[in-house]
């Protein structure tokens, strides 16, 4: 399994959950920003940003996968069923303990957390079935 291939699956995943997050929140999200939400809008900078560190996630979770090489130990399943495998046991340990202790410790409001929590699994997913699908492509 090639390295570069792996890395260069996580990272045009990682910029497309970044893309599709950033107009999500563009349509669905912008319109209702006001004074109490805890969002603030989404400037240029910001989303130039919100890219780069999507593409840095995608980058480092496709490392994660080539060093594990794809989670060989699950055998008899599809490529997509070990993406997912992959996506949600990486999600589940990096970014749920954060997002479900911060309104805990912080005081962030509920609604951030989960939508963080959301846009991570985004993340997370895309990047996991590109990872397997480039992974399976050479096996």
């Amino acid at each position: 399994m090639e390295l570069i291939q792996i890395l260069n699956a996580g990272a045009v995943a990682g910029l497309a959950a970044g893309g599709m997050i950033g107009l999500f929140s563009l349509i669905f999200i912008h319109p209702r920003i006001n004074a109490d939400s805890p969002w603030r809008p989404l400037t240029g900078q910001r989303h130039v940003l919100m890219l780069l560190l999507h593409l840095l996630a995608g980058l480092g979770l496709g490392l994660l996968f080539w060093l594990s090489w794809g989670l060989t130990a699950i055998v008899g399943v599809t490529w997509w069923q070990r993406g997912l495998a992959f996506a949600m046991i990486t999600w589940a340990v990096a970014c749920a303990p954060f997002c479900l202790s911060a309104p805990l410790m912080q005081r962030w409001p509920w609604r951030a957390a989960l939508g963080l929590l959301g846009e991570w699994l985004c993340t997370f997913l895309l990047v996991g079935l590109a990872c397997a699908w480039s992974w399976a492509k050479e096996m």
